[in-house]
């Protein structure tokens, strides 16, 4: 349980999360009433990152959860790469074996933050990155239903999802696409009542331009989201 902290002016040079990082097996967790802000990363996630598989530790466990904390003013940038999550990122781990799918990410509950300001100067998502939240569940359990367990009949669908709920997620920049949310991989993805206003896209990343074309930048979809194959 992370609660009630200043994590402010941080830097990371990799993996995810400037300020707040939550890494494979962190089961559970509770990120919420914290003050986020100013922080940076050169990885994936300015402000929150998750990164690898971490779900509920077992059925009668809460689902992690990012709730009423303020994520403001963070910032990634690689200039060598494509990172992206400005505010928050959520994803998996990479495949395993090369070629594989991702383990995915877990079931995350983001609700009630004020995400406001934040930047992902190279990649997707100012505000929130959604990245290979689903692979291998997906591949494993391909109509999504849980076993015909008699002794579980409340067991939960199989497919990872994140339920973004109830944010405001507001004046957030990304180099790329999806000024406000970015979505990639994500196929269970639940997103409601949520304001998503006054965020900008830039196609300014290396990634919107197209070899040849050194002066103009291809126009990126979805200044305020973005869902990417």
């Amino acid at each position: 349980s992370i609660h009630h902290n200043q994590v402010v002016f941080n830097g990371g040079l990799g993996g995810a999360g400037g300020g707040i990082s939550l890494c494979t097996g962190s089961d559970s967790y509770a990120v919420t009433e914290n003050w986020v802000c100013g922080n940076y990363s050169l990885g994936n996630g300015g402000g929150i990152g998750h990164i690898g598989l971490s779900d509920r530790a077992d059925q009668t466990s809460p689902v992690p959860l990012i709730a009423d904390n303020e994520v403001i003013f963070n910032e990634n940038f690689f200039q060598g790469s494509t990172v992206s999550g400005g505010g928050i990122f959520i994803g998996g781990a990479p495949p395993l074996v090369a070629g594989g799918l991702t383990p995915g990410a877990g079931n995350v509950q983001v609700l009630r933050n004020l995400i406001q300001g934040n930047s992902a100067g190279s990649g997707d998502g100012g505000g929130i990155r959604l990245q290979a939240v689903n692979g291998q569940d997906v591949a494993n359990n391909p109509s999504n239903t849980p076993p015909n367990n008699p002794n579980s009949p409340n067991q939960p669908p199989q497919w990872y999802s994140v339920e973004v709920f109830n944010n405001l997620i507001t004046n957030n920049v990304s180099g790329l696409a999806g000024g406000g949310i970015s979505l990639q991989d994500t196929v269970a993805v639940s997103i409601r009542n949520n304001t998503i206003a006054n965020n900008d896209s830039l196609a300014t990343a290396g990634d919107a331009f197209t070899p040849g074309s050194l002066n103009q930048s291809t126009p990126q979809p979805g200044a305020g989201m973005v869902s990417r194959a």
